[in-house]
């Protein structure tokens, strides 16, 4: 459904008196975008002889970030399908209420994996890639990131309405490793920036 949207329906959806799409589908969308962006950086980058020792490497990821984008554009649709049966959820059933919001985590959790693949190819491109588009490579990097950051947000709010232990531990164990590699990547760009520049 929201692939389908021109930016101004998505845009003015969201503006909506409407709970979705909501923070993430909205996520999810920037993130698929995100992965367009680092498209264009490939498309400059192939066939270009200056970059012909990174060809093979920059092909992969264009058809890594083709996929990335399909998935979140799902995602974002999912997203919303997943807080309307929240919605509708009886709310004095608490195994039930637990089950969906496990759902929501789950989906939220796949985005900002999604994010993260994006985020370090978009990194790769930001140092190897066509040097006339480094600036779209690093601004892809940021938004990827955004797409990590939101959809962490969303998951510790969503494990507020979670008592199992063990499953909280475990999809505490899968942020934290998400947080840790997005800042580790995002915490290079400056460095990168200097020694290239």
């Amino acid at each position: 459904m929201y692939k389908n949207f021109t930016i101004k329906e998505f845009s003015d959806k969201t503006s909506e008196k409407n709970p979705v799409p909501g923070g993430g589908a909205v996520s999810a969308i920037i993130s698929a975008l995100t992965a367009s962006l680092g498209l264009m950086v490939s498309a400059y980058t192939l066939n270009n002889k200056k970059y012909e020792n990174v060809s093979e490497r920059t092909k992969n990821i264009k058809q890594e970030l083709e996929k990335s984008r399909e998935i979140l554009f799902e995602l974002a649709e999912k997203d919303s399908e997943l807080f309307l049966k929240y919605q509708a959820t009886d709310k004095n059933n608490n195994s039930l209420l637990s089950e969906v919001t496990r759902e929501n985590i789950e989906n939220s959790l796949h985005i900002a994996d999604e994010s993260l693949k994006i985020l370090k190819m978009s990194y790769e491109l930001y140092t190897w890639g066509n040097k006339f588009l480094r600036s779209d490579a690093y601004i892809s990097c940021v938004y990827a990131w955004s797409g990590i950051k939101a959809s962490v947000c969303l998951i510790n709010e969503n494990k507020k309405s979670v008592s199992e232990e063990i499953y909280l531990e475990n999809i505490n164990k899968i942020t934290e490793k998400i947080n840790s590699e997005t800042d580790f990547i995002i915490n290079k760009l400056p460095e990168v920036m200097l020694s290239n520049g």
